[in-house]
């Protein structure tokens, strides 16, 4: 892994306090001129930067063991600028960690907004799901008791055909058991009445006979 310092970003430092300067010692005229600078030049800002790191982070390392911690945190560095003897930066690096951290807050403080209207979305939409489940679940069974129905209706419209049917075959056995019964007493009437005929008969011949 390389230990080079991103070159766009030193030169894009290196130009900018360049401006400043230019600004303080020209007016403002000048602030808007582009300053070129050549590649070694820019090298040499980009080595020079990194020794100045190391540096500070090895001082930032000590006086992180003297306080008997693992992690080296901003008031270790800060305390390191003073022990290299850069102390003129203390203050400008301390307002720009504490915009920094004002920052970050804000920006946590948004993200908590936008995850709580996220949740709050998600908490309505949950709760409309539910709804819509337990609507769902209420005409599921609104449709059961109309099927249900229904089957009674069907069944009870069956039993009573058949018991219309019962009724009319037993009208039917009825009718038929009636003409037959006819018929028999017909048919026993027209025997009667062939029997007298015959005694009539006898009874007439008789009395020629004698």
């Amino acid at each position: 892994m390389s230990e080079d310092l991103p070159r766009a970003i030193v030169k894009r430092i290196v130009k900018a306090k360049m401006l400043e300067l230019a600004g303080a010692h020209y007016g403002d005229e000048k602030t808007s001129r582009d300053f070129p600078i050549h590649k070694d030049a820019l090298m040499a800002f980009s080595e020079s930067a990194k020794i100045f790191i190391h540096y500070l982070s090895a001082t930032a390392n000590d006086i992180c063991r003297e306080s008997k911690r693992q992690t080296i945190n901003a008031e270790d560095v800060l305390r390191a600028v003073e022990e290299v003897e850069f102390g003129e930066f203390v203050e400008p690096l301390q307002i720009a960690l504490d915009a920094y951290r004002e920052e970050n807050q804000t920006k946590k403080a948004q993200k908590g907004v936008a995850a709580n209207g996220r949740r709050r979305k998600r908490k309505v939409q949950d709760d409309s799901d539910l709804n819509g489940k337990e609507e769902e679940e209420e005409n599921g069974k609104e449709d059961e008791n109309d099927d249900n129905r229904k089957e009674e209706e069907e069944s009870e419209k069956e039993e009573e055909e058949d018991e219309d049917e019962s009724r009319k075959e037993e009208e039917g056995n009825e009718k038929e058991e009636e003409a037959a019964n006819e018929a028999e007493e017909y048919e026993e009437d027209e025997d009667e009445r062939g029997d007298s005929m015959e005694v009539e008969k006898n009874v007439d011949g008789d009395s020629d006979s004698s």
